[in-house]
């Protein structure tokens, strides 16, 4: 059983007032496609997005004003735990809490310490100051009588394959590989912005470090042993000399990552500043330099789905899509044989139609999967 990571509101204020409509520019992220294979989700990855519709119409968009401040820990006691933050924050479902999904994420922020074969725990000490939060109507990507898909995208999307030959063999996707690969696998769709300053303390478990010892290492790291108590958070308002003296000796990793802001200031505080004032700064600037910090998706199978009728061509390989994605790559057990015996295989279900497709991970040894697996979650559809 899974833990939900423990969350420490140490303050917040939080009003919004809605409007109908988003600018140009605050709108023009959602709506596009990234590869969750690739993109550091804690990170700038605009320049990694991709284009599947044509402009969206301005009723589209929603905007909220957003005045909220807040100072909070996040802290993981375990690898599990990490994904499941990154997951519920970005409106990703359970299946992918996996390192197939978000290991590029996971990877950036733990310093490559966690893998399949290292457990880590840690703690992220957040300050934010956010401005406003832009989503789309999620029936504006859904409708073929609100929006109208890319033609190249439509075109690349209608020669994949309907019915898929021996599942279990890599080659049997590649068009489909192909086609991740070119357009990515989630639609942005919503965005919050303004400044958010988020320092993360990582360490293999087997330190075992509690979570008290994290709190005041990433209170060390962003103040500074003699500004401490001043970060604004009360669990640092308290710390000892003898806390401050262990916490430097602590085998951590950290990673800072900082949005929003000046230039100047922001790079200040990326380039490892420990200054409760630019921290100040960082928050006042929210309203005039606000930047993307967090952003929730949609899978593009979703949207595929909701869009073609039930049984069609394109209805099935968007059903396609979504079984390759989270059967065949992000469960990760590859076809494995022995003397001619297929002891663990990607196949279709005895209930499977042309149709209406379906495929199954069946194994001699489920065990062996289970057991594989980074993701806390049993693949289903």
């Amino acid at each position: 059983m899974m833990h939900v990571p423990l969350v420490l509101f140490v303050f917040g204020l939080c009003t919004f007032k809605e409007t109908s409509e988003a600018t140009d520019v605050e709108n023009s992220t959602l709506g596009r496609v990234i590869d969750l294979r690739k993109v550091n989700l804690l990170a700038d990855f605009q320049e990694q997005e991709n284009r599947i519709f044509e402009e969206l119409p301005p009723k589209c968009f929603v905007k909220k004003t957003l005045k909220s401040s807040s100072s909070h820990f996040e802290y993981y006691a375990n690898t599990k735990e990490f994904y499941k933050s990154l997951a519920t924050q970005s409106s990703l479902s359970a299946s992918l809490q996996s390192a197939y999904s978000l290991g590029v994420t996971v990877s950036v922020a733990t310093k490559s310490k966690s893998s399949q074969q290292t457990e880590v725990s840690g703690m992220s000490l957040i300050k934010q100051a956010l401005t406003e939060k832009i989503h789309v109507d999620k029936e504006c990507l859904v409708s073929e009588d609100i929006s109208t898909l890319k033609g190249t995208f439509l075109k690349d999307f209608e020669d994949l394959p309907v019915n898929i030959e021996n599942p279990w063999e890599p080659n049997s996707w590649r068009r489909y590989r192909n086609f991740l690969k070119e357009y990515g696998s989630h639609a942005i769709t919503s965005v919050k912005r303004g400044s958010r300053f988020q320092q993360m303390t990582f360490a293999e478990s087997s330190k075992a470090y509690t979570e008290r010892d994290f709190q005041v290492k990433a209170c060390v790291s962003v103040a500074g042993p003699s500004q401490v108590g001043k970060v604004g958070v009360s669990a640092c308002s308290n710390v000892s000399q003898s806390e401050i003296s262990n916490a430097t000796r602590m085998s951590t990793s950290e990673k800072r990552f900082v949005r929003g802001g000046k230039r100047e200031t922001n790079s200040e505080l990326a380039n490892g500043a420990t200054s409760v004032e630019l921290l100040s700064q960082l928050m006042n600037e929210a309203d005039e330099f606000p930047a993307s910090v967090q952003h929730t998706f949609m899978a593009i199978w979703t949207i595929l789905q909701s869009r073609f009728k039930q049984g069609s061509p394109n209805n099935i390989r968007a059903t396609n899509l979504e079984y390759y994605y989270l059967g065949f790559l992000n469960y990760g057990c590859p076809y494995i044989s022995n003397s001619g015996l297929a002891i663990q295989k990607f196949d279709h279900t005895s209930g499977s139609s042309e149709e209406y497709p379906e495929f199954e991970n069946s194994s001699f040894l489920n065990e062996l999967c289970d057991a594989a697996m980074t993701s806390p979650s049993f693949f289903s559809i």
